[in-house]
């Protein structure tokens, strides 16, 4: 239980490692506000010497002081590129002078930059879920669509499809995918902020686009070929539009409202974090309270849960210049 993330400090050539059991889930937040705030936050973290692996790690943030670089990914809901883009400007208003982006290979990113050997951060892709499972093509499934799979098959033939599923799963069907596909049925293109994956497969040309808003490192890209030898298979980081302008079609129907996406970010970083350790804790607690004596043992990383030191006049002052900076 836990929302573990590694915490990376870069300065005068050397590097400073932190740990913090919860701390990946409001990354987003916790980063925003400034530089100082951020890089005194970490150093209240606790202090450990190697980074977490690609199971283990939920989230991390890297501050080279050096270089002035913030390097970054973590929080729920950022697994949309649709808000994240937006996120990353808004960021860099207050981070003026670095520079600022997306971790999309997740701690590989991190371990890269630190030239760290990746093998000690990388661990087998059976988390990908390498399964060649039909049950998604059932006629009778209700689904909760993440995922778009678009297949051009030629000049004048491009269909969307909709799954709640790992793309790899779809993926490692192979050739037998567009079988599966001519059962399955069409469907209209939600919006963008609404889909964390999708492909798109252009048949004439035997190229393949694919994208995750989750991270993922390039060793998936590697396993996809083995499936779809002789396919050209290329990442993106842009999500649905891109998938849809690379099949020439018009994206703006799909695309969110900017105003939207900036008025969703600044009530997400502008709220106060909600999760209570002790409750948490007294809600498992409860669970065994009717069973007898039962021994419970409590990871003390799990007892740390710091925010980061801002006060609320100094956070509406930033807010304040953030709204200015964007025209609100």
């Amino acid at each position: 239980m836990g929302h573990r993330a590694n915490f990376i400090i870069l300065q005068n050539q050397g590097i400073d490692i932190y740990y913090s059991h919860w701390g990946a889930i409001s990354i987003p937040r916790d980063i925003f506000y400034s530089p100082e705030i951020t890089i005194n936050y970490i150093k209240s973290l606790k202090p450990v010497e190697t980074l977490l692996d690609d199971i283990w790690c939920e989230g991390a943030v890297l501050v080279d002081i050096d270089q002035k670089q913030l390097l970054f990914w973590g929080g729920d809901g950022y697994e949309y590129p649709a808000l994240r883009k937006y996120l990353i400007g808004l960021v860099q208003i207050n981070w003026e002078g670095w520079g600022v982006r997306w971790a999309e290979q997740g701690i590989v990113d991190i371990a890269s930059y630190l030239q760290i050997d990746l093998s000690t951060v990388q661990t087998e892709l059976d988390s990908y879920h390498w399964t060649s499972y039909t049950g998604y093509f059932k006629k009778n499934l209700e689904q909760h669509i993440e995922t778009i799979v678009t297949v051009k098959y030629n000049e004048h033939l491009t269909l969307d499809y909709g799954f709640d599923n790992y793309l790899t799963e779809l993926f490692s069907l192979g050739f037998d995918l567009f079988e599966h596909l001519e059962e399955w049925h069409s469907i209209a293109l939600p919006p963008e902020d609404k889909v964390c994956s999708g492909a798109y497969f252009n048949l004439p040309s035997q190229e393949i686009w694919v994208w995750w808003g989750r991270n993922a490192d390039y060793r998936v890209i590697d396993k996809i070929a083995e499936y779809w030898q002789n396919w050209k298979i290329k990442r993106h980081t842009e999500g649905l539009l891109f998938q849809v302008e690379l099949s020439g079609r018009n994206e703006d129907k799909i695309r969110i409202d900017e105003k939207k996406a900036i008025k969703q970010l600044i009530d997400y970083v502008s709220r106060e974090n909600h999760f209570h350790l002790q409750q948490m804790i007294d809600s498992v607690l409860s669970n065994y309270s009717n069973q007898g004596n039962i021994g419970v043992w409590i990871n003390p990383d799990a007892l740390e849960h710091k925010r980061p030191r801002i006060t609320s006049s100094e956070k509406q002052r930033i807010l304040k210049k953030v709204l200015d900076k964007v025209g609100r």
